[in-house]
């Protein structure tokens, strides 16, 4: 089992402040690109909103996550 240790703490809301930093870096970083998470992300953007779009991106992050830890698998970011 792998342990994960989150350095920010969360909030009344539920939410880790860390993960909606990561999604906000993920939307702004995402224009021009052609990968899938973000032309997702900008559909989302275009139809929710940005602070949705930020929500919906930190909340796939943590499933994406979620599921990597608990099937004890790696991201082949790199592959094709």
């Amino acid at each position: 089992m792998i342990d994960v240790y989150l350095h920010f703490q969360p909030t009344r809301k539920g939410e880790v402040m860390g993960n909606v930093m990561g999604a906000r870096s993920v939307l702004q970083r995402a224009v021009g690109k052609s990968d899938p998470l973000s032309r997702w992300a900008l559909a989302v953007r275009a139809r929710r909103g940005y602070h949705r779009a930020c929500i919906a991106v930190a909340s796939k992050n943590a499933r994406v996550l979620w599921a990597m830890l608990s099937h004890h698998s790696h991201s082949d970011a790199a592959a094709p």
